[in-house]
């Protein structure tokens, strides 16, 4: 299932989002398929919950570098790298703009899986810039809050979606 993709100014999009236990009854498998399915049809390469209209803390992120597409539930970012960078990133829920983020280049976070199994992993260089993005939207923040300079217009060539910076977070 293809879900619609929540854009601004919904209000979901600045709320912070709620834990979620095996008592909830959700099908994790389910949506994180879809979840998966939503952001490669919208040319992503991650997705949170609130981005489809769900205030829970459930994440998907695609790894570029090893193609697997991995559901996050309940993450949280306990430790970063001091050294940062600023980059171009896009949104999903804010298309046609842009904004030079500073992400850290590595983190750790905690996490389950969807057995609800506890994790917890270190992430470097693009994906952990993924990950931030998306936690960032657990916690309602966008990128227009953390744009060095405000956003801009996208004008990354479509021709090339192979190019990192052409994909949206």
């Amino acid at each position: 299932m293809i879900y619609e993709i929540v854009k601004v100014p919904a209000k979901i999009l600045r709320k912070q989002c709620r834990r979620i236990s095996p008592g909830d009854g959700l099908d994790l498998e389910a949506l994180w398929r879809d979840m998966s399915q939503t952001m490669q049809e919208a040319h992503g390469v991650g997705l949170a919950a609130p981005q489809i209209d769900k205030g829970i803390r459930f994440l998907v992120a695609h790894d570029v570098e090893t193609g697997v597409t991995h559901p996050f539930v309940n993450p949280e970012i306990v430790a970063i790298s001091e050294d940062e960078e600023v980059a171009s990133e896009g949104c999903l829920s804010i298309p046609g703009l842009r904004g030079d983020i500073s992400r850290h280049l590595g983190i750790i976070m905690r996490f389950q899986d969807l057995n609800f199994r506890q994790h917890e992993a270190e992430f470097q260089g693009f994906f952990a810039r993924v990950l931030q993005h998306e936690v960032d939207h657990l916690n309602g923040i966008l990128i227009s809050d953390r744009a060095v300079n405000g956003l801009y217009e996208d004008t990354d060539d479509e021709d090339h979606p192979e190019e990192v910076g052409a994909e949206e977070l």
